[in-house]
């Protein structure tokens, strides 16, 4: 595995590595086994099986508790920490009507919504899995001790992939969140504002190819200019590009969007089917690729396809960009412990993802003219390249900076034949190793 990824090949070079791994992997399954947990993986047969459908699932889940006896009939119940009568009242009623059909509630253990949704299905006896953005000796906040235990002894599970001693980070909770999405069928989004922390799992969701539900606002709601539905205002409107920029989605993607506008359309969720009454039926034909979870049309072309790859690949590049751009805030912040190594491996996972984006469009480029044809595929690699702009300038190591810098060259130049745009950074180019690589 080393040979192809960098940071295992440099985390093995010193020559007590292995044996140090090994020490802290056997301190984290005392940690679990005193603490009652298990830790799985991909090749456990409990792991659950829509988690491991998506192309970021983590590698190690560390469970306390029991996993969902039909996980595949889940779906995660979200919003604000803050939401209005009305948002208490529908996280109620949601999460009790899954629960009366046996359906796992996933949530987060938050204040507000999620803490309603996890009650519900105790209060219905139901199965409920409560997913955490820290390690398992501890929970946050700290007044949901007693719901986490009693999650546990009703026969439900905490969740995370972060191991024993792991404290709370800030962009560990996008993360959380986009977990969430994973285990789930579907989400409902009961309120959030147009930047609350439930949208990560709303836009994940729809990365995914699942189901995305919004409960409408009340008028109450409305005239009091409540925050915190604004973003269920925008998504049951009828401005598609609005809602599709909001949930950073393709508009043909707002399909997998329901609007709930009153409790007879909650049965469209148990099946995934929208009602006539539930969606804007406008949209056009939808044509995504499969790749990346959405329900394929009929036959669209292969350079259609092509197109939509890239565009999937580039959407999952400018992800890890943003948690790059996480880190680097986070470790400004002096009460985080974030350290530059932690910048340093989000870096290098993001130049593995980049490698392969690069790759895909050289390929495209020797085929044909694919890329030429689509000016949206021209402007996100553009979009793209700005991103990665500040990178190649911010204080991280230099061998992640230089070879970040070589696949952003390969990149641009590959999509746009612009070779010049090389030089206007001045930066060595030599690869993780740190052998030359010009």
């Amino acid at each position: 595995m080393a040979e192809h990824v960098p940071a295992l090949q440099k985390a093995l070079a010193a020559a007590e590595a292995w044996e140090g791994a090994h020490k802290i992997a056997q301190k984290q399954l005392r940690e679990a086994e005193a603490d009652g947990a298990r830790i799985i993986s991909g090749v456990d047969p409990d792991y659950p099986r829509l988690l491991l459908e998506t192309y970021d699932d983590p590698f190690l889940l560390f469970v306390k508790g029991k996993l969902a006896p039909d996980p595949e009939k889940s779906v995660a119940v979200i919003g604000t920490r803050e939401p209005t009568t009305h948002g208490e009242l529908i996280a109620k009623r949601i999460a009790g009507f899954f629960a009366g059909h046996g359906w796992s509630i996933v949530s987060g253990l938050a204040i507000g919504c999620d803490a309603i949704a996890h009650k519900t299905a105790l209060e219905q006896n139901a199965h409920t899995v409560a997913v955490l953005a820290h390690g398992l000796h501890t929970i946050a906040p700290t007044r949901h001790k007693a719901l986490a235990q009693e999650i546990i002894d009703a026969g439900g599970a905490l969740i995370t992939e972060y191991r024993y001693g792991q404290g709370i980070q800030k962009q560990q909770y996008v993360k959380r969140d986009r977990i969430q999405a994973a285990m789930a069928q579907g989400v409902v989004m009961v309120q959030s504002d147009l930047v609350g922390g439930s949208l990560y799992a709303s836009r994940a969701s729809i990365e995914y190819g699942r189901w995305l539900a919004v409960p409408v606002a009340t008028d109450r709601d409305q005239e009091n200019g409540e925050p915190k539905v604004q973003a269920n205002l925008l998504l049951a409107s009828d401005q598609d590009r609005a809602r599709a920029d909001l949930l950073r989605c393709p508009p043909n993607a707002l399909r997998k969007v329901f609007i709930l506008r009153s409790k007879e359309d909650y049965a469209q969720l148990l099946t995934g089917e929208p009602t006539a009454t539930s969606v804007f039926p406008k949209l056009g034909p939808e044509v995504v690729h499969p790749s990346i979870g959405y329900p394929e049309p009929s036959k669209p072309d292969d350079g259609e396809l092509v197109v939509q790859a890239l565009l999937a690949r580039y959407r999952y590049v400018r992800s890890k960009i943003a948690e790059v751009q996480t880190l680097q805030q986070c470790l400004s912040d002096p009460t985080t412990s974030l350290t530059t190594h932690d910048l340093d491996h989000e870096l290098e996972t993001l130049l593995l993802h980049l490698d392969r984006f690069a790759v895909l469009i050289e390929n495209q480029v020797a085929k044909g003219p694919v890329i030429e044809a689509s000016a949206r595929l021209r402007k996100e690699v553009a979009t793209l390249v700005e991103a990665l702009n500040p990178l190649i300038h911010s204080q991280v190591p230099q061998p992640t900076l230089s070879a970040v810098f070589v696949l952003f060259r390969t990149l641009a130049e590959a999509a746009f034949h612009q070779p010049a745009l090389a030089d206007t950074h001045k930066v060595p180019s030599t690869d993780l190793t740190g052998t030359s690589t010009q």
